[in-house]
């Protein structure tokens, strides 16, 4: 299930307006000056979402952000 979740995240990842976006270890959302990866653990059922920003609240806001996409994405299934 992790692969057809990351699939949904991946459709669905514009809506955060990110500045640019790889995939090529997950996906990294790039916001200036703050960043997000969502990517699927490889030994555990689990899909890890990792921010860092130079603002504390910022960072909460988009683990916040990648917490909800995922939860959509999994509601949809």
């Amino acid at each position: 299930n992790k692969e057809r979740v990351m699939e949904g995240i991946k459709e669905k990842s514009s809506s955060l307006n990110a500045s640019d976006i790889n995939l090529l270890d997950g996906i990294r959302l790039d916001f200036g000056d703050a960043s997000m990866l969502i990517r699927p653990s490889g030994t555990e059922p689990l899909i890890r979402v990792m921010a860092e920003s130079t603002e504390e609240t910022k960072t909460g806001e988009l683990i916040r952000k990648g917490t909800s996409l995922i939860e959509s994405v999994i509601r949809e299934l």
